[in-house]
């Protein structure tokens, strides 16, 4: 775990652990987000198959230095990639249509989609509880997606813990660099061997610290809490899926790695079916008693639930 000044606060970025920022002792827990890169799909498509081909470590032992890093690619930009990034491509084949969102979603929220969505992902690409302001029109073109649901009623169970905001860093570094100066011996940084250099995942917390409220409820929280059921939708593909605003959701891939399908991963040989391909309409939603009933429940619910911690732990919102 590693402290490193925001970029703007004094000057240019740099990584240490003796930040004058920095907490004095590490947080126990953190909420990491991936690390973002702006690549070619075919970039992308050669990260999928060399994912698809190694073993699946234990998720314990993500940062263990006996343990090759993996990199889970994931295509989920969320700034109208499908008309931004795509269109030059594959713009001419789908026609307008594609771009200005189902004709019956149209009609049923009063306006085109503010934004078109791409995700295509591998099945550890896997998202946490969240909810959108957006009504989300979802459609699956390759393989299947299972929507964990629960209505915003059921803000209770996300169990949302405020711990600080960190982020994954993927780096290729001389063995000197990840030296432990005052031991001598390799960080827990994981690493691997490559032409002499390591491969190296950092988890990096910026700093002054910032806390963000995540809801750390998981699918099988959710069987142990004491409530009723979550609906559990797969999508597959070919099928659409009308998500309402403010509705929770939890979202795993489902394709079947190529070490499973026995054949070689040759270039030629990588098919899209390696991973799920999808596209999302975001239509506005309207700010009406939806939301304002939404937001007396989590009033609600964090009056009722809140209860006393010590200060080794995470402060709980709720």
């Amino acid at each position: 775990l590693l402290y490193r000044e925001r970029a703007g606060a004094s000057g240019a970025s740099s990584s240490s652990c003796d930040d004058a920022n920095a907490p004095r002792e590490k947080p126990p827990l953190v909420f990491v987000q991936p690390e973002a890169r702006r690549i070619s799909f075919r970039e992308f498509q050669a990260l999928a198959r060399e994912d698809a081909q190694k073993a699946r470590p234990k998720p314990e032992t993500h940062l263990s230095s006996e343990v090759e890093p993996r990199q889970i690619p994931y295509v989920s930009a969320q700034d109208d990639s499908f008309a931004s990034e795509f269109s030059k491509r594959v713009g001419g084949d789908l026609g307008a249509d594609a771009f200005s969102g189902l004709e019956w979603a149209r009609d049923a929220f009063g306006s085109a989609p503010d934004a078109v969505n791409v995700w295509c992902g591998v099945s550890d690409a896997v998202t946490s509880f969240h909810r959108d302001h957006y009504e989300n029109v979802y459609v699956v073109l390759r393989g299947s997606k299972t929507f964990t649901l629960l209505p915003p009623c059921d803000a209770w169970r996300m169990a949302p813990l405020e711990v600080p905001a960190a982020r994954f860093e993927y780096d290729a570094v001389s063995d000197d660099e990840i030296r432990d100066d005052a031991r001598g011996e390799l960080s827990t940084e994981c690493s691997s061997e490559r032409t002499q250099k390591k491969r190296v995942c950092r988890v990096v917390v910026e700093t002054p610290v910032t806390n963000v409220s995540w809801p750390s409820a998981t699918p099988e929280s959710l069987r142990r809490d004491g409530g009723p059921k979550p609906f559990v939708v797969t999508v597959n593909a070919g099928e659409t899926l009308y998500l309402p605003a403010m509705w929770y959701h939890h979202v795993e891939q489902n394709e079947r790695p190529l070490r499973e399908r026995g054949f070689d991963a040759q270039e030629d040989d990588y098919d899209s079916d390696e991973y799920t391909i999808a596209v999302n309409f975001w239509h506005d939603m309207r700010f009406d008693d939806r939301f304002a009933t939404a937001r007396f429940l989590e009033t609600v619910s964090e009056r009722n639930c809140r209860r006393e911690e010590t200060d080794e732990s995470p402060r709980r919102v709720f």
